[in-house]
């Protein structure tokens, strides 16, 4: 039986992995291994250590095998569930709502993308995103990225933009100028009711957002850390391989 738990954790895992080419034709890049420890087996361990049990994780692309993987492992502190999307990719957004029934009566979720390695101590987002008491809090950082959120001066999401093509969505009258630009980092915590009678459908996290952000409280926060790696190139991999071998952390 499902135990009840105040705090729930989903990762995000069902994507074909594109970007890693050949790496993923056999294998969903949950399980790409990192100096010989799957992507997902990483996320889990952060998870844990932030104390919350109760993990749910999407599945599409060789979902069997991200399954079998679960049951192989001496996860049995914790409650793991599968949100199963092997009839269709719901996409980032479409697959949070449609896991939404499996957090029970969680009144906070941590969401991690699975190809998010970082030394950030995730205990500290979700207390921040307590003490706001914001509606959804992301993390977010100035690093260089194509894609940026926008923010007001409360660091609340008012809109996106792509820097390649300028291309730009906002909320409401919200005026691009105005507005302060940062990437999202892969993580955010959320209160489930923020997106309780929102129907499933095929979407993007960030679409997500920004349809509910004229509605929600929606906030950005940046964390310092002494590392943080998106896993989604060849080229990647082997970087944070050697940079973890390097400085003798697992």
């Amino acid at each position: 039986m499902t135990r009840q738990h105040s705090a729930a954790a989903m990762i995000l895992a069902a994507g074909y992995g594109s970007r890693l080419k050949a790496i993923t034709a056999d294998k969903p890049k949950a399980l790409v291994p990192i100096n010989g420890i799957p992507l997902i087996e990483r996320v889990i361990c952060q998870i844990r250590k932030a104390g919350i049990s109760q993990i749910i994780v999407n599945a599409h692309h060789h979902a069997s095998k991200v399954i079998e993987f679960l049951k192989s492992q001496q996860f049995t502190d914790l409650d793991i569930l599968i949100s199963d999307e092997s009839a269709e990719l719901l996409d980032t957004g479409g697959g949070l709502l449609k896991a939404l029934p499996l957090f029970g009566n969680a009144s906070t979720v941590l969401v991690h993308n699975v190809d998010i390695i970082t030394s950030l101590p995730l205990q500290s987002l979700i207390d921040m995103h307590k003490k706001s008491r914001h509606d959804i809090s992301l993390l977010i950082s100035q690093r260089n990225s194509s894609r940026k959120l926008l923010f007001d001066h409360e660091n609340l999401l008012r809109g996106w933009k792509h820097t390649a093509d300028n291309q730009i969505k906002l909320v409401g009258n919200a005026k691009a100028a105005s507005l302060n630009a940062f990437a999202f980092n892969g993580i955010h915590v959320l209160n489930p009711t923020a997106l309780a009678g929102i129907p499933v459908s095929k979407c993007s996290l960030i679409d997500l957002y920004l349809s509910l952000a004229a509605s929600r409280n929606i906030a950005g926060y940046e964390i310092e850390t002494p590392y943080w790696f998106d896993l989604g190139k060849p080229e990647q991999l082997v970087h944070v391989a050697q940079f973890l071998q390097s400085n003798r952390l697992p």
